[in-house]
This record gives C-alpha cells, structure tokens and sequence, in this order.
C-alpha cells in the first residue's frame, strides 16, 4: 500500500469514528499528495467545519467526475443549481452524513414555551437587531475593499532553493521558439497540512489567498492584522516570517521567525523557516542551518519538508550521498513532485551521473512545466552530455522568465561557443559581465575563446582576471600556461601546471592537468616524463579523462613514439578546450558558477571581494 492509499484508508476510518479534527488533518494531507482524486474531495466535504468549506469541496468533485451524484445531491440539499441535477432521494437511503462536524457536536436543546408577552418583547429585540445589522452591511458596501471570505484548505510555501517564476512568454521573431510552459497553474509549491482557524477570518484567508498569488505586500498587511488580534499564535508569525524571506527581507524575517518561536517553542516549521533563511541569506552557515533543521525534525518527524531541505543542505556541501539519503527519506512518506526530481537531477549531476541526472529533470519536466528553475538546470545537464545546441532551447526558456540571470546566461554563452557561434558567445559572456564583473567562470570561458582565436594577450588577461578573483582557480592557471605553451614558454607553463595540479579538487582536473604536464615536458625535449605522463592519462577512467584530450594525446603521443625525419615532434598547443561545464547555482546575489572549459565538475569557491 502506497503513503498515498495508506492516508486515505486512515482518513476514512477516522470519519467513521467522528474524528472529525484528525480526519481534516488526514484529509489534507493525502490532498496534498493528489489533488485529482474526487474521493478525495468527498471524503473532505464530510469532515470540514462549515457549510461554504462543503460547497467548495463538493465542487471540486463535479470539476473532477461531473457526474458524481453524492456531490449533485449535497450541493442540491445545500440549495445550489446543479446541471443534471439527480433525481429525488430520502435522505435514509444512504449513510453519508451531510452534517458539519460543529453541527454534529451540537447539542439540541429543548426549549420552554415563553408566555405572550415576552415574545412580544423578544420580537421587537430581533427587529432592532435585523436593523443594526442592515445598517452595518449598507456601510461595509462604501469601502473600498472587503476580504475574501472564501475558505482556504491550503496555503502554499515556496520552494526552498529557488522560487518559481511566471514568465511571459513571447513570440521570436528568429532563432529556435521556446518551449511552451503551460503556466495556468503550479503544483510544485509544498503545502502546509491545513489552514488553522483564526478570530478574524475574513482577514485571514484573504492572507492566505494574496499569499498563494505571491502578492507578498498584501499578505503581509493582512497578516499583521490578524496579528495584532492574536499575538500569540505561532503559525501567523511563521507566514508572516515566511513573506519577509521571499522578499529577501531577512532581518524582519528573523524577528518574525523568533516571535514564532517564543510564542511556541515546540512549533516546528518555526526552525525550518530560520534554517531556510540561513541558508538563502549566508550559505556558507551551513552548520547552523542543520542544526535548526535538526530541531525541526525533533519537535515534528513528521514535518517532510526539512528532510527536503536536507537534501539541499547536503548537496550544497557536496555530500551527494547523504543528500540522496534524505531525498529518499523525503519520498518515504511523501509522493514524488518535480522539485523531488529536480533536486534529485542536481544530486546526480554533482555526482558525475549526467544520464541519470538528463532522466530525472526531464521526469521533473514531465509534472511540471511551470516550474522554471527545472529549464536552467535542464540546459546544464544537457552541456553536461554534450548536446549543447539542445540546451539553446531550455535556456532561452528560462531566460525570458528570468531576464537577468548571469547563470543562464553564462551556460548559454557555452552552448554558442561549442555550436561555433562565437560572436554570439562573446556577446553573452559582456552581458554577464555587465551585471556581475565578478564571475569567475565568465573571464575563463572568455579567455577560451581568445585562445581559439589566437589572441594571446586578451586570453591572458582574461584568466588573469580569474586568478585576481580567486588566487586559487584551477581554470586560471590551467588557461595561462596554454598561453605560455603557445609562446613556447614551456618552462613558465609547467610552473602553472604544477600549481593547477595542487589546486585541482576533482579526478576529472588532475586528469586535465596531467595532459598538460606532458604537452610542457614535450615542449621541454623531456621525451621520457612526456611519455610517462601520456601513458599515465591513458590509463585513466574513460569518464575521468575528457575524450576531447585523448584523442589529442594519442596523436602527439604517437609523435615522441614514432621515429620520424623531424627531429622536434610538433605539438599543437591549443586543442578545443575541455567540456566538464558543471555550474553550481545559489541563491545568493554573488554567482558561483564553474563554466570554464577546463574545470572540472565541482564548484569553485566564491571569490573575495
């Protein structure tokens, strides 16, 4: 039996205990799961508290099975037109109980007759009443606004990493169309298990709806409303906290984060809203970021978004596998969404499984088109397979929802380097220049294409500028002593490589590295170490050594080799870069990209401002 099945079944067997309170909770948590199910729905319109939260389950039946005649006939006794209404049934013919949960907790009670003279009194009472009352509505329709008073099952969080975005999408004049995202709807936000009931209703669940249309201002002003009539409720605060960090307002966030807590300390999406916002806001605290995690699964095991959360933190630090073990956590009482398999595609990516990871974001893609974040990474891992004229597509996708992402823009810039149009990837490394002058990854790819084009001296500047950026870049150095071997410096170069060699940080940039060194010992007339260290690359892993250096190997390999007239074996210098682009995005304002094509799957480190 599926989590799913085993929900439903606990949900049923509640209502048939008239546990009403656990059959909500039940109720919206296998909704949260399938929204398509119309037993679902049904099961929900038994449960809910009040007859406008029945007509709105019983809706969603007929929009998913218009035919179903338990939800004609419970809209029909509420005094709602049905199409195709049922035909006349007594209401002893079936067993379903059409009652509110209030209602059925209500106790009759049977009243005295009141002499006449009192209920002449009591009546003059009521019309005074029914007159104030009159008055009060007739002023309420001079105001500007009144609340949305539709109930609300669901509130939306947003995804952790990345917020969905809502492109326009628009016609192209010329180049490849972009893809159609079907945008009329996104399921990929996770929800919270139930809306709580608050005093002031109407306040609140226009909140929650001004909260699902991200319109965060509005919320927040309806929020802080209920707020002020309830103070000690922690879940408001912790929406409210919620709102502040989508706005990367993270001081206010904090404070709204902290009154959650000591209004209830045992409120567990409290922690995981401060270990999200530490880790959006700083995320190199990683530490402190589990360690509220951490909390938040102790006070609630249950609360399944901070095992997602986890697999994020992990794979943020690069322990892929731990992070797929909280993945998989995840998923043992959760269904898969598309940001599961997304999530899952970067644990893969990161561990060098670039088919599996192509299978898990077109899978991400396949339930849910909507959510953008899944074009951008799905144009890496296609560079990460070598189709980058496939990753054209994708990337322009989300490039027209997200206009200003360098980290777009910079894999789109290495899909028209290695489709030959250079020009155009020249444009498109200024632009994410423009925005960002320090980006490492930009200056190497840049420096690539100088080399290719023969211009030394702006190639040399171009991987000088990484190395300002991070003294350390395994791309910088790689890319200057190719400048040196160019100029048959080879000693010079070997000076860099040696450094390259003790700053490589991945199997895949030793292996480059070691190329190298032997192309510098060829330019050294050291026959004998060249060849040690070609034989040494050829012995590498097929998936370690780029395929594009070995087939340039075994020709100048062959040259040392061979007996020939020439008495110095001519090397080429300058073979097509390396393709090991694996970029590593955050969501921090400063861009940790790895794009060059001679680094290697593992994230460089965020230079030093």
């Amino acid at each position: 039996m599926t989590p799913e099945e085993r929900l439903f079944q606990d949900a049923c067997e509640a209502l048939k205990k008239k546990d009403y309170t656990l059959a909500r909770d039940l109720f919206t948590r296998v909704l949260k799961l399938n929204r398509q199910n119309p037993e679902y729905w049904l099961g929900m319109s038994m449960a809910v508290e009040t007859l406008k939260e029945r007509g709105v389950c019983l809706r969603e039946v007929l929009k998913l099975d218009p035919e179903n005649d338990l939800a004609k006939r419970g809209l029909v006794l509420m005094g709602e037109e049905v199409a195709n209404p049922p035909a006349l049934w007594k209401m002893g013919q079936y067993r379903t109980n059409w009652k509110t949960s209030l209602e059925l907790n209500r106790a009759r009670k049977v009243r005295a007759k009141l002499p006449i003279r009192k209920i002449l009194g009591w009546s003059f009472l009521g019309i005074l009443l029914i007159a104030v009352i009159t008055g009060g509505l007739l002023i309420a329709e001079t105001n500007r606004y009144r609340p949305d008073t539709s109930p609300v099952f669901r509130v939306s969080l947003p995804p952790s990493a990345t917020a969905s975005l809502t492109p326009m999408i628009t016609d192209t004049p010329s180049g490849p169309a972009l893809l159609d995202t079907n945008l009329s709807t996104t399921f990929t936000s996770t929800p919270i298990r139930a809306a709580t009931p608050h005093n002031r209703t109407e306040a609140y669940s226009s909140a929650l709806k001004a909260y699902e249309r991200q319109d965060w201002g509005r919320a927040a002003e309806l929020l802080k409303q209920v707020i002020a009539e309830e103070p000690g409720s922690a879940d408001l605060h912790y929406l409210l906290g919620e709102i502040y960090r989508m706005q990367k307002n993270y001081k206010d966030a904090l404070v709204s984060y902290d009154a959650a807590i000591k209004a209830n300390a045992a409120y567990a999406p409290s922690y995981l809203g401060k270990g999200r916002l530490t880790l959006q806001s700083t995320p190199s605290k990683t530490i402190e970021a589990l360690a509220f995690f951490t909390k938040a699964l102790e006070l609630d095991p249950e609360l399944s978004e901070t095992r997602l959360e986890m697999a994020n933190l992990y794979l943020t630090k690069g322990d892929t596998d731990t992070a797929l073990t909280w993945l998989e956590s995840y998923l043992d009482n959760e269904s898969p969404t598309a940001v599961v398999e997304y999530t899952r595609a970067r644990i893969l990516l990161l561990k060098g499984e670039v088919s599996a990871a192509l299978t898990a974001i077109q899978k991400a893609r396949g339930m849910d088109v909507s959510y953008m974040p899944i074009y951008q990474l799905w144009g890496q891992v296609l560079q990460a397979n070598e189709r980058y004229e496939e990753s054209i597509v994708p990337l322009l996708t989300y490039l027209n929802a997200d206009p200003t992402s360098p980290e777009s823009e910079l894999l789109l810039a290495k899909a028209y380097y290695y489709t030959g149009d250079t020009e155009r990837a020249l444009a498109t490394i200024q632009k994410v220049i423009s925005v960002s002058d320090k980006v490492i990854d930009a200056y190497l790819l840049r420096g690539d294409i100088y080399m290719d084009q023969g211009k030394l001296v702006e190639a040399d500047n171009s991987y000088l500028r990484a190395q300002q950026l991070y003294y350390r870049s395994f791309g910088g150095y790689i890319g200057r002593a190719r400048v040196q071997l160019a100029k048959t410096y080879a000693g010079g170069a070997l000076i860099n490589i040696e450094k390259a060699m003790e700053a490589a940080a991945t199997p895949r940039e030793e292996a480059i590295a070691l190329y190298w060194r032997a192309v510098s010992m060829v330019g050294l007339k050291n026959s004998d170490a060249a060849i040690r260290d070609y034989e040494a690359f050829f012995a590498l892993p097929a998936e370690v050594a780029p395929k594009d250096l070995l087939a340039q190997a075994r020709e100048e390999y062959l040259t040392i080799v061979t007996p020939t007239p020439s008495l110095t074996p001519t090397i080429t210098f300058t073979p097509a870069p390396t393709k090991t682009f694996t970029p590593t995005f955050t969501t921090t304002a400063t861009v940790k990209v790895t794009t060059t094509s001679i680094s290697s799957a593992s994230p460089t480190p965020s230079p030093t401002k």
